[in-house]
This record gives C-alpha cells, sequence and structure tokens, in this order.
C-alpha cells in the first residue's frame, strides 16, 4: 500500500513537492460561488478511475480523503435557517463496482461514520458549504 505522505508531490521539509503534486495531479476550477475547488484528475483512458486504485484496491486507503471515507454512504447537509443548525441526511449508493456489498458485515450509518473517522471531514465541509452560500448570497466572492 502506498502512503500519500511517499507520493511523489507530497510535501517534505525544505521541498515544493505540495505544488507538484497539485499541478500534477488536480485540475482546479472557480465555480459559480467564486471559491477555488481542487478535483483530483481521474485516469485518461477507459472508465477514468481514480489513480490510485488498483488491481488490488485503494494504494493510499489510510490516506484518502472524506468523499472516499463515505462510499457507499451520499451525505446531503444544509444549515437550517430558522435554528441555525446544520441538519443532515444520508443515502446509499449502490453500484455494481462495490465489493462491500459482498461482505457478511453489516452497518448502520452512525456505525459507518464512526468508523471511517468522518465527523472531522463532515465538519469541514459544512464549514465549506457556509463560504460557499455566503459567495452565492454575495453573487460572488473576491479572494485577495
Amino acid at each position: 500500500m502506498t502512503r500519500l505522505s511517499n507520493l511523489p508531490g507530497r510535501r517534505r521539509a525544505g521541498s515544493n513537492t505540495s505544488a507538484r503534486f497539485v499541478a500534477a495531479m488536480t485540475i482546479t476550477l472557480v465555480s459559480r460561488h467564486g471559491f477555488p475547488e481542487v478535483f483530483l484528475k481521474m485516469q485518461a483512458e477507459g472508465e477514468r478511475l481514480c489513480p490510485f486504485v488498483s488491481p488490488s484496491g485503494c494504494s493510499v486507503y489510510e490516506d484518502r480523503p472524506g468523499a472516499c471515507r463515505i462510499y457507499p454512504l451520499g451525505r446531503a447537509a444544509s444549515k437550517n435557517i430558522s435554528t441555525n443548525l446544520n441538519e443532515e441526511f444520508f443515502f446509499l449508493v449502490k453500484e455494481d463496482h462495490c465489493k462491500g456489498f459482498e461482505q457478511a458485515k453489516t452497518w448502520d450509518v452512525h456505525g459507518w461514520v464512526s468508523d471511517q473517522d468522518l465527523d472531522q471531514y463532515n465538519r469541514v465541509n459544512d464549514l465549506l458549504m457556509e463560504l460557499y452560500m455566503l459567495g452565492f448570497r454575495r453573487g460572488s466572492v473576491e479572494l485577495s
């Protein structure tokens, strides 16, 4: 298994490898909300899979991002304007290529979120959502 910290382009003291990783492995777009979003480049050929997926599975499993950790769940979240509280609901994304459905163990949402350590990812995503909504409400946000 390849740890992200060992991949070419990962930041090491005194180097610019983070910048090289971002340049080589990602695409940055600015959406309607005015903030840049960074997307991982998928493989160019075939099904356009994640470049870290190998025949034996995820090669960066321990360092995978929140979108990979939550799979096969999807999460929708919003802030309730009247209560100012975040609300969320989860849904199952069942795809033929996911081999996890073949396992005997069953999960509930709370158990999965806890096992995958998703609370920290969800907190950051909720804060990012608030920034995005500010950008939408104001038309766009200038970054300086």
